[in-house]
């Protein structure tokens, strides 16, 4: 087992530090084995400078440009850009940018090249998330990562010609397209409002930099998003964008048989992701303590579950335990959301984001809180939108608790929702826009 971990670490050092540094950190090791190893021979290498250039792939190796080599080729085909293509990261926006890269694809009958950068691509999971959402897979998909670059090693050499269109899926992978686009344009599905994440520092002002950049075109997820950035000026955004609304399919999206019935005790869900600060989790957490002391929520009449990542066992000040559920795949996912009867939820950022629209779109009712330009989440009346003080979300979650337990009125405002259905139907416009300016 020690072999073993000596050679993970020595793999990570080659992958993250380059081959220089491999090579000095194996010879200290192999000077530490050694009776030269009494002589610190290797002092004066520390005293080299590190060149800017390492310092800044160290700083950023997700902004890092991928090695390319320029090829003629007369066959059109699209690139989507993204992190990862593993289970673990299928939600939300990933999910939504392969639906408008297959689309694409498969409406204009071209390839798909799927580009990762932090991990290797599984296909078997883009594979079987097509099969769930019932959309063909394209004529042809090519992979491509480089995943297991170094600052000076990399084995990997992307071939780019100037009918390869490129889709990126964040203001980094945008930085990365920016580099190796041979084309006057390419596209950026702009999902969530990315400058705000950054503290004021080099990653903010990288993000902002890319969203002034007049030779993208942003696709923009929800006119709630659109709102914000146009309140906040941001003139090359609102000048070169299209606005399209997420969709739900129904064959995946629907409430259980029982869903409107009264029950013993209802299903509470909280959306729990600690390593995303813009999710609150203790903000919520404190939030959802004091409505159990208080009895907002009646501890008898709701079972509390946590889904998301990183959470450890945790005990409520009434004593009472939630049920961890950890990071749940898609099946698994679909199926818990139909049973649950109300969702509290927090994003502090303007766009709604998809678990809301998730629960709504299956029978449930949501609680969320407020921000900025988000002032409602104006897709379904089962979603309830309040500020983020502590008063303002006892009152919401008295309301909310209310309307779960109200039946029939719960299924008047799921079948009066205002959510879209079909990705082929919200789509349509993206994709005619995307081949009139690729």
């Amino acid at each position: 087992m020690r072999i073993k971990n000596k050679f993970k670490r020595a793999y990570h050092v080659l992958k993250t530090k380059g081959l220089k540094r491999f090579f000095k950190q194996s010879f200290r090791f192999f000077v530490k084995k050694t009776t030269l190893g009494r002589i610190n021979i290797y002092k004066e290498i520390d005293k080299k400078p590190k060149e800017v250039s390492r310092v800044l792939f160290e700083a950023f190796p997700s902004v890092h440009p991928i090695q390319t080599l320029k090829v003629q080729k007369d066959e059109s085909r699209l690139n989507i850009v993204l992190e990862s293509l593993e289970k673990s990261s299928f939600f939300g926006g990933v999910a939504t940018s392969l639906v408008l890269a297959t689309l694409f694809a498969n409406k204009y009958e071209i390839p798909l090249r799927i580009i990762t950068r932090s991990s290797p691509p599984i296909p078997r999971v883009y594979h079987s998330f097509l099969k769930l959402m019932n959309i063909p897979k394209p004529l042809k998909v090519e992979y491509f990562s480089d995943y297991d670059r170094g600052y000076d090693i990399n084995f990997q050499r992307l071939e780019v010609s100037e009918n390869d269109t490129f889709l990126s899926t964040s203001w980094s992978t945008s930085q990365v397209v920016k580099s190796i686009n041979l084309r006057d344009t390419f596209f950026y599905i702009l999902q969530e409002a990315e400058s705000i994440l950054y503290p004021n520092g080099d990653n903010r002002y990288m993000c902002e930099s890319i969203l002034q950049d007049p030779s993208i075109k942003y696709l923009l997820n929800s006119k709630m998003l659109a709102d914000f950035y146009k309140k906040e000026s941001f003139e090359n955004v609102v000048k070169n964008s299209l606005i399209f609304e997420p969709a739900f399919p129904d064959h995946l999206y629907y409430p259980k048989t029982d869903a409107f019935h009264a029950k013993s005790k209802k299903k509470l869900f909280f959306y729990s992701r600690p390593s995303h600060p813009q999710n609150l989790f203790y903000t919520g957490l404190k939030i959802l303590d004091v409505a159990l002391l208080q009895g907002v929520i009646n501890k008898d009449e709701w079972e509390i579950y946590f889904a998301g990542n990183d959470v450890s066992q945790i005990a409520f000040s009434n004593g009472f335990e939630p049920k961890l559920l950890g990071q749940l795949d898609w099946a698994g996912y679909m199926e818990f959301i139909k049973s649950v009867d109300l969702a509290f939820s927090l994003m502090y950022t303007p766009h709604p984001s998809y678990i809301p629209l998730d629960v709504a779109a299956s029978g449930g009712v949501v609680l969320t809180n407020k921000y900025d330009t988000k002032q409602s989440v104006p897709y379904s009346d089962n979603i309830l939108c309040e500020n983020l003080d502590l008063s303002s979300m006892l009152r919401g979650f008295t309301h909310a608790i209310k309307l779960a337990n109200d039946g029939p009125k719960r299924q008047k405002n799921y079948l009066n929702n205002k959510i879209e259905k079909s990705w082929e139907n919200t789509f349509e416009e993206t994709l005619n826009y995307m081949y009139a300016h690729k």
